[in-house]
């Protein structure tokens, strides 16, 4: 036997001096009878019968029942010991007699060393929880030193042109760095896709801000001729045909010429009044002040008191408040199809209607009783209707034009707008 044990008792396995808490060795024969053990048990037969274990809360557990495996035996009342038996094979001989050898434990030293065994493996366990939250400690350090240092590189790029400081290695600091680094890199390159996108927009709103001025130009230099027609280019044919008339006086009645000077004074005094109130119409907007109603109603007054014709004026109340740049062209072109009735038309009446159609179209209607024309003549150096059909187009209005001889002229100009365009419309 390799443990140690004391002289003078060979059937205890321990140091201890109590029996009742030693180890003991037996020879038991096939019969169970011992033939080797304390004296006590000598030469009697072996009373151990198999129980189960009683915890120490005092629940009973299923014995052992394996073959040569241990099991608790109860020897007398209270007293339970931990049972090991085998064969023992010395020699064929011995083998025969069906000797067994059997060691046997009490309860109470089983549990001390179970005890013994528990109090082992808490400190065993404690400690390496110790060692392992250290380690735990020292990893969450070291990589909560690369998730500040990652976090701060990352901060400065928003202040900087700098790339983002990727970790080493293959944990997830290191993955997340190069994400962030991904993603830093399709944002620049979204934003310098961005610039370029910007910057081709910008030379294309540039363009059209070019054209547009220009555009601008154009419409501004059309309206002033366009004016220059209605007032100097009128005044200057009648002083013109003045000029030649008074050639011809003096060629042929002298005594004539004071009546017709004066008749060409008064022309002239006229054209200019008109260029007169033709740059303050550039200067003022009186559609904008007052609206296109009080305008157009303005403007045939004036028409009516210079002619001498009969007319009528009617406009719709919600048509008459209607008063932005879409106006102003409609002013003009009624003006100059008034003109074009005093110098052409040898009319005796003549009637302005404003009015809404169909709740979405703003409507100038000028009609006049006169000698009529072809409106599909092209006539040179009369740009009177080219004149209304250029400022129909310019606001998006269509323009229509009827006239035949000695029936008389029907100008419509209609708008297409939408009904908030209009004042108090439902």
């Amino acid at each position: 036997m390799s443990w140690r044990r004391p002289a003078g008792h060979p059937q205890r396995l321990t140091d201890e001096t109590d029996q009742d808490i030693a180890t003991q060795a037996f020879v038991l024969d096939r019969n169970r009878v011992v033939l080797v053990g304390p004296p006590e048990f000598l030469d009697k037969t072996w009373s151990g019968i198999r129980a189960d274990s009683p915890g120490r809360d005092g629940r009973a557990t299923d014995s052992l029942s394996a073959a040569g495996t241990p099991q608790f035996e109860q020897l007398a009342p209270g007293r339970r010991v931990l049972v090991a038996r085998s064969a023992l094979n010395a020699s064929n001989e011995v083998s025969a007699t069906g000797w067994q050898v059997q060691l046997c434990e009490p309860n109470e030293r089983v549990y001390q060393r179970a005890d013994a065994v528990a109090i082992r493996i808490f400190w065993i366990s404690l400690g390496l929880g110790i060692l392992t939250a250290l380690i735990g400690i020292v990893g969450a350090r070291h990589l909560t030193r690369r998730l500040k240092d990652l976090a701060l590189s990352v901060g400065q790029v928003g202040h900087d042109e700098i790339d983002i400081e990727v970790p080493d290695g293959v944990d997830e600091v290191a993955q997340l760095g190069r994400a962030f680094a991904q993603i830093l890199a399709d944002l620049r390159e979204e934003r310098r896709e961005l610039e370029r996108r910007v910057a081709v927009r910008t030379r294309e709103v540039e363009r059209l801000a070019e054209e547009s001025r220009y555009a601008a130009i154009v419409r501004e230099r059309l309206k002033i001729a366009r004016d220059l027609h209605d007032t100097l280019a009128h005044s200057m044919m009648a002083i013109l045909s003045e000029i030649r008339l008074l050639r011809r006086l003096h060629a042929r009645d002298p005594a004539a010429l004071g009546a017709e000077l004066e008749r060409a004074e008064a022309v002239a005094h006229e054209g200019l009044a008109e260029a007169r109130s033709a740059i303050s119409q550039m200067r003022l907007s009186a559609v904008r002040e007052t609206g296109l109603g009080p305008a157009l109603a303005s403007a045939f007054g004036k028409f009516i008191d210079r002619t001498g014709l009969s007319g009528d004026f009617s406009a719709d109340e919600q048509a008459a408040r209607f008063g932005d740049e879409r106006g102003e062209a409609f002013l003009r072109i009624a003006l100059e199809a008034l003109r074009n009735v005093e110098k052409h038309a040898m009319a005796t009446r003549v009637a302005v209607r404003l009015r809404i159609a169909s709740g979405s179209h703003l409507q100038l209607l000028i009609e006049d009783d006169g000698i009529g024309f072809d409106p599909k003549a092209v006539l040179p150096d009369h740009f009177g209707i080219v004149g209304i059909r250029e400022q129909g187009d310019l606001i998006g209005a269509e323009v229509r034009i009827e006239s035949m001889h000695n029936q008389g002229t029907m100008v419509l100009v209609s708008l297409p707008l939408s009904p908030v365009a209009f004042p108090g419309s439902q």
